[in-house]
């Protein structure tokens, strides 16, 4: 699990094709070196560090992770958003982020917003985890959502998370991980599936803290 609070910006310094998959090598700046068999969140995405020499960690993704997230786009120079895995005593000051992208979505729209900037995202095929002024994690970035839409929704950027996130780098057209809020996906799922009979109301979004 992760907060989708970013840590540190690192750079992919090299990647190369594997038996079913590719591997990237990752430079961070973490205080301390990584573990092997660690988890650690790429752009949102968990994936297992094999090693981690002179503050350059070593990730292999294969192509189930290939083909649902936007991390084959990644190329040498590319900045990427990092997050260690959440200490079970740490402080959950985002939201919980399981590191399994649900769908890579567009960006439609960047406009200034304050001090900050409004991003407007395509609206992904499932909006199951989806509702005003809910989480989500956009690359990684635990964000709340500020409009929903039928086919977009826009979150709103502050100077905080432009200055220590890839976000401000995101170009209009570019594809961008998305996971929606994993606990309300269950709840969801909990109706759908008939274990649970209560209606998805927005009384019942505010019982269970989500409004």
């Amino acid at each position: 699990m992760f907060t989708g609070l970013i840590e540190c910006i690192g750079t992919l310094v090299a990647r190369r094709p594997i038996p079913g998959g590719l591997s990237f090598r990752i430079s961070h700046n973490f205080d301390k070196r990584l573990t092997q068999g660690a988890s650690i969140a790429v752009n949102g995405v968990c994936l297992t560090v094999k090693e981690d020499k002179e503050s350059v960690f070593t990730v292999e993704c294969y192509y189930e992770t290939l083909n649902k997230t936007a991390l084959p786009r990644l190329r040498t120079g590319s900045s990427v958003n990092l997050e260690q895995a959440l200490r079970i005593d740490g402080a959950l000051d985002g939201h919980l982020v399981q590191g399994h992208v649900s769908e890579v979505v567009r960006v439609l729209g960047k406009t200034p917003w304050g001090k900050g900037v409004e991003l407007r995202v395509a609206l992904p095929v499932n909006r199951q985890g989806l509702i005003p002024e809910g989480s989500v994690a956009l690359d990684g970035v635990s964000l709340t959502i500020a409009e929903l839409r039928s086919n977009f929704f826009s979150v709103q950027l502050i100077g905080e998370t432009l200055e220590r996130t890839i976000l401000k780098q995101k170009k209009l057209g570019e594809l961008i991980n998305l996971e929606s809020d994993c606990l309300l996906r269950a709840r969801y799922q909990e109706v759908m599936t008939g274990q649970n009979k209560e209606s998805i109301t927005m009384s019942r979004m505010a019982e269970w803290g989500y409004v």
